[in-house]
């Protein structure tokens, strides 16, 4: 008798789009939505800020990050241990339509240094 051959498993596959611009159907502010590993999101566009991801956490917010080239991803603890990102931006699921940010928690900070104007004279 010939020895049967083990099958071998593949990975599974995710729905994987690319996260793009539109409208909440529910308060009609601009979010980001698509598919990331097989997972439905909805994301907020407001950057936040250390303490506003750490007011979304506590709130039970997923939050991502949104890197130079545009990708998206989830943040996990890993992430978050590790100092602000700097050219990127933190964002959080966009999850209860009526969330206001304070003030302190919206990060206004340029996504890239603007350099000084030199005068050639």
């Amino acid at each position: 008798m010939a020895r049967r051959k083990p099958e071998t498993k593949l990975p599974p596959v995710y729905l994987e789009t690319r996260v793009k611009e539109s409208d909440c159907r529910r308060c009609g502010r601009m979010i980001y939505t698509g598919h990331l590993w097989g997972e439905p999101v909805r994301i907020d566009r407001t950057p936040l800020t250390r303490h506003g991801e750490l007011a979304a956490l506590t709130k039970g917010h997923k939050t991502f990050q949104l890197d130079y080239g545009g990708g998206i991803y989830r943040r996990t603890a890993f992430h978050i241990s590790q100092p602000v990102p700097r050219y990127s931006l933190v964002m959080a699921d966009h999850t209860v339509c009526g969330t206001v940010w304070a003030a302190t928690h919206i990060n206004l900070q340029p996504r890239f240094p603007r350099q000084a104007a030199v005068c050639p004279y």
